[in-house]
């Protein structure tokens, strides 16, 4: 039988957004979803999900948001309730028409 997955785009989407607004006062980037895509992932041991979450940034701070986002989204706690971030990074950053966009991947594990 295969196991309920819980949906995760949530939790990660709200901690890229805390990851935004981490530091001193500036004025934070309109965040705007582009695209969630989630695809079952399993190993010969782990079952999970793959998530590939597009947004795109608006706003004077929106390079340095991408910038701070890209750097720290590994080293911050996302707690999903039975599941463990296994994987989680800033794949592209690039600026558009639209205004900056950044495309997160991760890697998320039953537990």
């Amino acid at each position: 039988m295969k196991p309920m997955l819980r949906d995760a785009h949530g939790p990660l989407l709200r901690a890229v957004a805390r990851t935004m607004q981490a530091g001193e006062d500036r004025q934070l980037p309109m965040m705007t979803i582009e695209s969630v895509a989630c695809h079952d992932w399993a190993s010969a041991t782990f079952v999970g999900q793959r998530h590939v979450i597009a947004l795109c940034l608006t706003g004077a701070d929106a390079a340095d948001a991408a910038t701070r986002v890209a750097a720290q989204i590994g080293e911050i706690d996302i707690p999903l309730a039975g599941h463990v971030v296994a994987d989680i990074a800033v794949v592209r950053i690039e600026t558009t028409v639209a205004g900056v966009s950044v495309v997160v991947e991760a890697l998320t594990l039953v537990d």
